[in-house]
């Protein structure tokens, strides 16, 4: 089932979205979407992080600590990167759609 983000990409693609009202609607509830998902990406951040330091603390090749480079591509392997990029892209998706909806309403005669 497609996200409420997506079926508002969906009728801003298609052209069927000139109602003012609705428009302000849908950036309200962007908003408030992004607020709590904006939340959700933080804690993600910080599993991410996690990872981050355990890998740090625990990867040694040849009595030498690897280097910070080298954990930032290892934690791209570990499934809490790949939710926090997922989370962090669809925040992006958002802030897009917001703007997108504040330039149509700018738009929009009344």
């Amino acid at each position: 089932m497609p996200s409420q983000t997506e079926i508002i990409i969906e009728k801003l693609k298609s052209g069927n979205l000139d109602d003012p009202k609705q428009l302000s609607d849908f950036l309200v509830m962007l908003s408030a979407t992004l607020m709590t998902a904006s939340n959700f990406e933080a804690e993600a951040e910080i599993e991410k992080n996690k990872v981050w330091l355990k890998l740090k603390n625990n990867v040694i090749s040849n009595g030498k600590e690897r280097s910070d480079k080298y954990i930032d591509m290892a934690v791209t392997q570990e499934p809490e990167w790949r939710e926090w990029r997922k989370m962090r892209d669809s925040n992006d998706a958002i802030k897009e759609t917001i703007m997108a909806l504040k330039k149509k309403l700018s738009t929009t005669i009344f």
